[in-house]
């Protein structure tokens, strides 16, 4: 799987803003149509750590989005809202059937080196969608305008199922390595999930 630098995401940051300014005058009335897959859930917890699991925090964060958005640009969609297994076949059968512009499933980390942290974005093998590089690249320069913990970034291509089944453009969040404490710290507290919220949103909105 492929790696971008920080430097490079440093220059994708810059392609992103000059590529939004540029697509300002082309906006449209019709709102963006995105869905929001909660990863996991019911009998597949995903990644645990003490009283801490995946399941329960990517629940959260589509609660905080639902919460927290009140742009009419935006049209959320979600796979799930509540604590039950969906099967992948279904989450994508969801979003191709809803027509979404754009797909983000949500996951968090985890590893057996503690030191390991901030966010991992999967993209499509084999593609090249500059409006997933515009969102990752605007995500980015969001939490460190607020300060996040999750700086560090990488962003891979992978054959998930997810990404490869969806009708549109697609990436798979790796939000913070529950493993890493001030990682956990973060994306298990109101504070940091309404900041992880805030900041998918506006660079949302940037691709409209």
């Amino acid at each position: 799987m492929k790696k971008f630098s920080l430097l490079l995401l440093s220059s994708l940051i810059i392609f992103a803003v000059f590529a939004f300014s540029t697509s300002s005058e082309t906006t449209s009335d019709k709102p963006l149509k995105v869905v929001i897959d909660a990863g996991h859930g019911g009998k597949d917890s995903g990644t645990t750590n003490e009283d801490a699991k995946e399941k329960d925090i990517t629940l959260q964060l589509v609660q905080k989005l639902k919460e927290v958005n009140t742009s009419k640009e935006l049209e959320l969609v979600f796979t799930r809202e509540n604590d039950e297994f969906i099967s992948l076949e279904e989450r994508i059968k969801i979003a191709n059937t809803n027509n979404a512009d754009f797909i983000i499933s949500l996951h968090v980390n985890s590893s057996n080196n503690k030191n390991d942290n901030g966010i991992e974005a999967y993209t499509k093998a084999n593609s090249s969608d500059s409006r997933t590089i515009s969102f990752v690249s605007s995500l980015v320069a969001e939490l460190i305008f607020n300060n996040s913990p999750l700086q560090k970034t990488e962003m891979r291509k992978a054959n998930f199922k997810i990404l490869r089944d969806s009708k549109a453009p697609a990436v798979l969040l790796e939000l913070g390595f529950i493993s890493n404490l001030e990682n956990k710290a973060y994306i298990t507290s109101k504070k940091g999930q309404t900041k992880l919220a805030e900041s998918i949103l506006e660079s949302l909105k940037k691709m409209k």
